[in-house]
């Protein structure tokens, strides 16, 4: 495992990583901290809201499996992830 995100925190803008690695995200935009399904979660309003990881070459696996939950606010059509991956 590369990098894990429980966002189990409550507050601050710095997501803890609980891999072995000790990566970092530094919240962009105004995500909220909020109460999920297990612990805590990040509810993102869809306006730039992120999750930024410094590059590492850790991070450099070729392929990898990417999990996420995600709730969206409502059940119709147009709700969607709008991106998740690596820039370059």
């Amino acid at each position: 495992m590369i990098l894990y995100f429980p966002f189990d925190q409550t507050e601050g803008t710095i997501a803890v990583d609980a891999s072995a690695n000790g990566f970092e995200g530094t919240l962009g935009g105004d995500p909220l901290w909020t109460a999920g399904k297990f612990s805590n979660s990040l509810k993102f309003d869809g306006d730039n809201d992120q999750v930024v990881v410094k590059y590492d070459p850790k991070m450099d696996v070729g392929q990898y499996t990417l999990s996420v939950w995600v709730k969206p606010a409502t059940n119709s059509e147009r709700s969607e992830a709008r991106r998740v991956g690596k820039e370059g």
